[in-house]
Order: structure tokens, then sequence, then C-alpha cells
């Protein structure tokens, strides 16, 4: 059965040749965003609202069928009933959802491209770390203000009815500001791990590592006994599970990096490379790499290939353990040709037995709430950004958000009184609500840019394979991440010493 029929499709063209033009930003209104946002407020009568929005809601799009294959692992379509519940109380309402773009154009391509041209949704779904270097280009609405008010959609005396942002769990939410606020309404919480194919381990006669020498001595029984140990996607494995072991192996360094506690924000980041404290010359970073090659031996061959994808082979028997987010339970439980028994551990915590500068502190779970509800130019431009915001405290409301979260099946919701339907992801989502995780995890990935991010990937491989050396891979990472800092501290005009960085 189509459901997309039912929706009125808006064809947005991907003009990729106005990249080139992207990185040159308009002329920034006096007050920009902030002051839209303090202007389209109204006196909380939202029954008076009309306008049509359009909405690109990145995942939560409808899937073509309710029908599982393996072209449709995760069939879902609760987009369609909140947006009809929504205009039935808003009859002045029209939502129109745009659909997202292919799989291979990456959600900072789409924004890049669709915001140049003019043609961006009034309401995008859209990753916080992709919003950072447009900050200035009034480019998204500032949701400090809105999340200040009562969300009316909320029961009276529930989180959320006074102030709107009391309704998220905070840590995690809190850790996605940029410079001190909120230009995405960050929805829900993600989460990787290791999935493992339980028959072999019992066959080989291992058990789940805690310990990174447990995980490698786990991995060469593995290949000992003729199976490939462990696979992801593509090569971005490097970055999720061994980002969390450079958290577990640079500890130490946490109260130079994070001064104040809590999440690290883009600023504090930005702050130690440029005094030298997060630096890849550092004798905890030149640790990390080499403990990231031992851990690369164990891989399936074409891992530098960041479209390879281990998941199908790990499905068939041929990979062991694999790594992947929480959106594989739901996929796991619906394949009716998974053929073993699986589970789930998280990375392990690096001790002396590996290297000297461990300690044995845990590996942060990887566990944010890395994207989110966007408003962008456009609703200031048409007027519609109290009609946006409305509808996003709709989105947000426990009862909905529970129903548009356990639908998608893949992640776990940031909203308090919203309970995953798996049982197998309550365990997980109390385990990360409360925890500082991946938003106090300063070595993460996702705390730099996507440029710099992308050439540090490179150089990292490189290293693995032998094309660079430790100290030529070390160097150039350096002079990435400093030229990185410096260009963020400057256009930003961040205070390091304010933040506790002498």
């Amino acid at each position: 059965m189509m459901l997309v029929k039912r929706i009125r499709v808006i064809g947005i063209l991907l003009a990729l040749a106005l990249l080139a033009s992207a990185c040159v930003a308009a002329p920034a209104a006096e007050t920009g965003q902030d002051m839209a946002a303090d202007e389209a407020m109204d006196s909380g009568d939202s029954g008076a609202l009309t306008g049509k929005l359009t909405l690109n809601p990145g995942s939560y799009y409808p899937s073509e069928s309710m029908e599982w294959s393996e072209t449709n692992p995760n069939p879902h379509n609760m987009i369609l009933t909140l947006i009809d519940e929504y205009q039935a109380l808003h009859p002045g309402v029209e939502i129109e959802l745009v659909q997202p773009p292919p799989g291979d154009v990456s959600s900072r391509e789409y924004i890049v491209t669709n915001m140049t041209a003019g043609t961006i949704p009034h309401v995008v779904y859209t990753l916080t770390r992709d919003q950072v270097e447009e900050i200035g280009k009034n480019w998204w609405v500032n949701l400090d203000s809105y999340l200040e008010q009562p969300n009316h959609y909320v029961e009276a005396g529930q989180p959320g009815s006074e102030r709107w942002l009391d309704l998220f769990y905070e840590v995690p939410f809190q850790a996605n500001r940029i410079l001190g606020s909120h230009y995405t309404l960050n929805y829900s919480i993600v989460t990787s791990m290791m999935f493992y194919n339980k028959d072999i381990f019992e066959e080989v006669g291992v058990e789940v590592p805690t310990t990174l020498a447990e995980l490698l001595d786990v991995f060469q029984a593995l290949q000992d006994a003729g199976y490939t140990p462990y696979g992801g996607i593509g090569s971005w494995f490097m970055y999720e599970t061994l980002g969390q072991l450079g958290g577990s192996i640079m500890a130490e360094l946490t109260p130079q990096v994070n001064p104040d506690g809590g999440p690290a924000n883009f600023e504090e980041v930005a702050c130690a490379i440029d005094r030298g404290v997060f630096r890849a010359e550092t004798p905890e970073y030149r640790e990390w790499m080499r403990l990231m090659k031992e851990v690369a031996k164990y891989r399936t061959q074409d891992w530098t290939d960041k479209n390879a994808n281990a998941i199908t082979k790990w499905l068939q028997g041929d990979i062991v353990v694999v790594e992947d987010g929480s959106w594989r339970v739901k996929q796991n439980k619906l394949n009716p040709n998974i053929e073993f028994e699986w589970g789930m551990f998280y990375a392990p915590k690096c001790t002396q037995e590996s290297s000297p500068v461990c300690t044995g502190t845990p590996a942060p779970p990887i566990g944010g709430a890395p994207g989110g509800f966007a408003i962008t130019k456009s609703a200031i431009e048409d007027g519609l950004v109290d009609l946006a915001a409305d509808f996003l405290m709709y989105l947000s409301a426990p009862q909905n958000a529970e129903r548009l979260i356990n639908d998608l099946g893949n992640v776990l919701p940031l909203q308090k009184g919203a309970t995953p339907a798996d049982p197998d992801l309550i365990s997980i989502l109390e385990n990360l609500q409360d925890h500082e995780g991946e938003a106090a995890m300063w070595t993460y990935y996702d705390k730099t840019n996507l440029e710099s991010r992308l050439e540090i990937w490179d150089l990292k491989n490189a290293y693995i394979l032998d094309q660079l050396t430790l100290d030529d891979a070390v160097a150039q990472i350096d002079e990435i991440k400093t030229m990185y800092a410096s260009d963020f501290i400057s256009d930003n005009e961040v205070d390091c010493s304010a933040l506790g960085f002498e």
C-alpha cells in the first residue's frame, strides 16, 4: 500500500552547483533570527494560528509501505497521523511534507544548497553540528525564547507544561547549545553499541569483553577460529566505538578541557585545542591512535570504504561483532531471516594492561541528541515562525513524541514522560537520560566542524593503513585542529579565559 500518495510532496531540486557560492554569507540583519523569534511569539492563543507550513521531517518521513522487506526494514508512518491531528486542532493550518534528500546527499549539503537557493522548508530535521558554521548567517531561528514559554500541549502539572524547556532530559538536551543557545529542538536520543553473534561466542568459548585487552583477546580467538571478528558501516566505526575508547584513554585531561564539568561544548573544545591541551601530540592522543590500529587489524578488509556496510554480512553470520546504533534493535527483531541469537554490549574501557596512560576509566556511552527540528529563515520571511514553534510544541508533547519515536523505533525519546515501546530500549534510555556520556566526551568527533572532521578521519585511516607514520599523522592532525580552533574562536568571539582556560 503506497502511503506517500497521501502527501503532496514538494520537489526540491538540489542545485549542487550552488555549493560553490554557499560559503558567501548574506549580510546579517542587525538582530537576525533572535529578533524574529521574539517578535513572533503570540499571547498563547494558538487556536488562531493559520498558514501553510512546509516540513522536511528527516527519518520520520513515512515509508512507502508498512510491509517489512529487506529493502524496507523499518516501516513507519506516524507523522501522517500527527499532522492530521494537528490540522484538525487548527483548521486554518496546512502542513505540507517535503521529501528528504536521497541517501547520497548529506544533510549539510542539502541545507547549504537549499538555504542558498531560497528553497529550504520552514522546518527541517537537521544535525546540530551541521548548524555550527552557519549561525552567523541568520539561517536559523533561536529557540530560547520559545523554550521559556509553557507548552500548552503538555498535561498541566507535568514537566514542560509551565516551561517547555523542562520537558527534555537536561544533560543531552543542553549539550547541543551553540554559543549558549538552542537553534535545534533536539528531539530524540541515539546510541551505538556492539552487536554480537551469541552462537559463535559460545562455539569459540569467549565472553563479552569489558576491557580493551579482553576485546583484543576475543577478536584474536575469533580470528583463530576462522571468523571475521569485527565490522561496521564504512570507516566511521573508528570514531564511534573508538571515540568512546578515546574518552577512556584521555580521561585524565578532562578537567583541563571541560573545566566546569557537565557537557563539553564547542567553545571549550576549541579553546582546549587552541591552548595546547587537546592536541594529537599529547601522549594520550598518540596512544589512542596506536590502539585504534590494534583494533583495526581485526576489521573487515573493506573497512576503508565509507560506503561499505558489514551489516548484511553480520546478518548472514559471516561477521561476529558489528558496530551499529539503537535502530538495529527494531530492525533485528522485525527481520525473520536472522538465524542466530544476538546480543549487545558497549565499548570496553582502557586499562593499564593495554597502555600506561590508561586509568581504567569507563568508556562513556555513545548516546546523545545530535539531531532535531529547526526553524529556518524561510519561516521568518513568510511570517510563520510562531506557527512552526507551535507545531514543534505539539510534536514534542510526550503523548505525541512517544508515538512518533516508537513508530520509527530506532531512537529513544528525549521527552520526560515518553517511554520506549521496546523493553530492551528502556534500560538503555535509563542509562543515558541523566548520564553526561557523549555530551561530556570532548574526544568525540562531532565537537568540531565537518571539514576538519573529515580531514582528520582520512589522516587516521592513512596512519592505520601504514601510509603515514604516527609522527606525520599527528603533525598533520594538529595543523588541522589548530586552524579550526583559531577560526572558530575568532569568528564567534569566544573568550577562552572566561571559560576557565589559562
